[in-house]
């Protein structure tokens, strides 16, 4: 299978009859990584308000989600890129990358004036999640930078090991887009 095979979409519509098949495509793609405590869960509720507010890009092979991003806006003038997911045997093929990519071009036409960032770990794990958003305009930066409460998932007692510590010792990188860069979404 090569890249153009693959087709990344937005998911909107709750009320369409195939959004209960996609939110338990992207819960159960979610569960597999947060088992391994690469990421955070994240309940069916939580994804089917984010498909109902239109906040989540998938990579889709026919009718099958091999890929997931979500994106949230803490306000009109900070915007999260979360939840970045793609299946192991879809992997190294650009996905990743790729749904950042519209993700941040979304979050950029719904809240052009946002900083737009992410948090995504530090340790050595298979996915590379740093990498994928180096890879999409994104640049590390130094905590501080960023509002004291989107650093909450560190505050938790049941988050997964690797964002063991709390603020600001914590194990998450804090990642910001350049604006300057080009947005444009791969087609």
């Amino acid at each position: 299978m090569n890249k153009k095979e693959i087709s990344v979409y937005v998911i909107r519509r709750l009320c369409d009859e195939n959004n209960s098949g996609w939110i338990k495509q992207i819960y159960n793609l979610v569960a597999i990584e947060a088992e391994k405590d690469h990421m955070l869960l994240r309940s069916l509720e939580e994804i089917e308000e984010r498909i109902s507010k239109g906040q989540v890009v998938a990579a889709l092979v026919g009718e099958n989600l091999v890929g997931n991003c979500f994106f949230h806006p803490w306000s009109n003038d900070l915007v999260e890129i979360c939840g970045l997911v793609v299946d192991e045997r879809f992997r190294q093929r650009g996905i990743g990358t790729s749904l950042i990519k519209q993700a941040t071009f979304l979050s950029q036409k719904l809240y052009p004036k946002a900083q737009i960032f992410c948090l995504t770990d530090v340790t050595d794990r298979p996915d590379r999640a740093v990498e994928r958003f180096l890879a999409a305009g994104f640049e590390k930066t130094e905590k501080n930078v960023l509002p004291d409460g989107v650093w909450k998932w560190c505050e938790i007692d049941q988050c997964p090991d690797w964002l063991a510590g709390k603020f600001p010792n914590c194990k998450c990188s804090a990642m910001i887009y350049k604006k300057s860069q080009n947005t444009k979404a791969e087609e």
